[in-house]
């Protein structure tokens, strides 16, 4: 749990124009309806010696077929960037993928598309 009182619901690797770890932090309650949980978080994009170099706050869905590849999209907005990224801060962010299961209720991995605009 961080300061804000958002928990760590994600970490792993992002590859592509950053190599480094991403993680996702999410205001709890979510609401659901269904299968789909809707959420809002925040992203932090860390690079491989953990310096922060990209963070926003975005909103999202998850749609969790236990059992089966499960998906999620997010939209948001950069709120907090490092120095040589300072031509980042305001633009728009989106976000989507898929995940597996390890057990009920525990995801396993995920991959997806992290896109700045």
């Amino acid at each position: 749990v961080d300061a804000e009182g958002r928990v760590l619901c994600w970490k792993g690797e992002i590859h592509g124009d950053i190599e480094g770890v991403i993680q996702w932090w999410m205001v709890l309650p979510m609401s659901y309806t269904g299968q789909a949980s809707h959420y809002v978080d925040r992203f932090e994009i860390f690079d491989l010696t953990g310096t922060l170099l990209l963070a926003g706050d975005e909103a999202g869905t998850t749609t969790a077929r236990h059992g089966k590849n499960s998906n999620w999209r997010t939209n948001g907005t950069v709120t907090e960037v490092s120095p040589g990224f300072e031509d980042w801060f305001g633009r728009k962010e989106h976000a989507e993928g898929h995940f597996t299961w390890a057990g009920p209720g525990l995801p396993d991995e995920g991959w997806g598309t992290f896109r700045i605009n």
